[in-house]
């Protein structure tokens, strides 16, 4: 595939970002519609309709005019979301996507990932610690120590206390 063509297959959220000069949010979320423009176009409606929904979605629609240098951790990372779903991918990569979320956007953004993977068909790969959220959320999981495939299965036989007792060498007793 042709990079274009991957931009417009796959998007990512990434643990953190930075970004050199004080874009606007919905600046940032349109960032991800570059994949379905022409070169040297400017946004269209679409894209602006587009942007908007996603930003909505991911309830940061109201800093949209804010720079993205003055939010919170939590709000850039509902912003970066954003930009993702505005992408359109049919496969969206995560690496710890709860990141500076509190709790009840960290269930809003799964339970979001959750409908958009079983309603829109939208393959989600998503990088978690929290082994709560993967059992209630994932289909599937892999575990990894130190870089190697230990565990793998459907979240509900494979998360078991005493198969992750012995991969992370903890206790799970009260």
């Amino acid at each position: 595939m042709k990079p274009r063509g991957v931009a417009q297959f796959i998007a990512t959220v990434p643990q953190e970002s930075h970004f050199p000069f004080p874009f606007t949010s919905l600046e940032v979320v349109l960032m991800g519609r570059h994949p379905h423009r022409k070169l040297f176009s400017f946004d269209s409606e679409e894209d602006l309709q587009t942007a908007q929904v996603a930003m909505e979605r991911t309830d940061c629609r109201q800093f949209s005019e804010r720079s993205i240098d003055t939010l919170s951790g939590g709000e850039k990372q509902r912003v970066l979301l954003a930009r993702a779903l505005a992408q359109k991918p049919a496969v969206l990569l995560l690496d710890e996507p709860a990141t500076h979320l509190d709790l009840a956007h960290t269930l809003s953004l799964f339970t979001l990932l959750s409908d958009l993977n079983k309603n829109n068909r939208l393959t989600v790969l998503c990088v978690v610690h929290d082994l709560n959220l993967a059992s209630r959320f994932c289909k599937r999981v892999l575990v990894l120590k130190e870089g190697r495939l230990v565990l793998e299965g459907e979240s509900g036989s494979a998360l078991r206390e005493e198969k992750l007792g012995e991969i992370f060498g903890v206790s799970f007793e009260r």
